[in-house]
């Protein structure tokens, strides 16, 4: 997929499951891949579910409650790998905040993240760079 391809098509690449740290980029990395393909700021409030999705894909990322489904480690964000359900947050810490829960999850810009004063305490954000 180039930037401006005109039929601005996204395909998906394997993630990196191997450790946190190597999903988290490769997550980051398909992000950047997804809004190259639009040439959009790209911004989803992530719903946390109270039971798995019907027909989860590989890549799929989406919240748990933790109670009514729970796919292994309570409350968070999940990414569906290799037909399970991997945590990927299970909760976030903001500048003077000692502990929160992620509400929403939201992708924005470097300039779009600056902007916001302050961060909200219960989102989750991955920076475009």
């Amino acid at each position: 997929m180039a930037k401006g391809d005109p039929a601005g098509l996204y395909t998906p690449q394997t993630l990196d499951g191997t450790s946190l740290s190597a999903l988290a980029l490769s997550v980051e990395r398909e992000l950047q891949r997804i809004a190259a393909s639009s040439e959009i700021a790209l911004v989803r409030q992530l719903e946390f579910l109270h039971s798995a999705p019907p027909r989860p894909r590989e890549g799929m990322i989406t919240g748990a409650d933790g109670v009514d489904w729970n796919p292994g480690l309570g409350q968070g964000v999940y990414i569906y790998i290799g037909s399970a359900w991997q945590l990927l947050f299970a909760g976030a810490t903001a500048p003077g905040v000692a502990s929160s829960t992620i509400g929403k999850v939201e992708v924005l810009t470097q300039a779009e993240y600056d902007a916001l004063s302050p961060p909200e305490a219960t989102t989750l954000y991955f920076v475009l760079q």
